[in-house]
């Protein structure tokens, strides 16, 4: 049975293909960077003057140039941004605070893309493969003979592939 859609009045609004970039970036500078920061947690002396560093409140500050002027010129469209460290000696019960610039973060455009040396770049997702084992069997046209083998498929690294020829080798 064929089906033809093409007589339709309605048309399908298309999706936004780039909202995937455009939110993990978002996550990142919203959410993620301190994410990272809490999980590398406070940094500890093991020397016995038993000082805490803390890393925060990461902030990006305005853009450096503009991503029309990045592109005429050649340079990045990026922003500086800062962390706040807070170092506390317990013992002397002192603490003190202070803005540390951590250097240039690229940032994204508008359009979902980063423009870097003045060319204009984008992300690309990719699929990652499914680690595990996968068993198979065939049967051999020439002799009949069900010959079987295996994949193994690692999360990072080469596969190996297992296979048994006519001889059973």
């Amino acid at each position: 049975m064929r089906h033809d859609f093409s007589k339709r009045n309605t048309i399908l609004p298309l999706p936004d293909l780039l909202s995937i970039q455009k939110e993990s970036f978002e996550w990142l500078t919203t959410k993620g960077i301190q994410e990272i920061l809490d999980e590398v947690g406070p940094i500890e002396d093991t020397t016995g003057r038993a000082w805490v560093l803390t890393l925060s409140n990461p902030t990006i500050d305005v853009e450096n140039i503009t991503p029309q002027k990045a592109k005429e010129i050649g340079k990045n469209y990026d922003a500086p941004w800062y962390l706040t460290a807070t170092i506390e000696d317990p013992i002397n019960s002192l603490t003190k605070k202070q803005s540390i610039y951590m250097g240039d973060i690229p940032l994204m455009t508008a359009n979902g893309t980063f423009i870097i040396n003045g060319v204009e770049r984008i992300v690309v997702n990719q699929l990652s493969r499914a680690e595990g084992v996968t068993f198979i069997t065939e049967v051999n046209k020439a002799t009949g003979q069900t010959l079987g083998g295996a994949k193994i498929q690692p999360k990072n690294g080469a596969w190996l592939v297992f296979e048994t020829s006519r001889s059973g080798v």
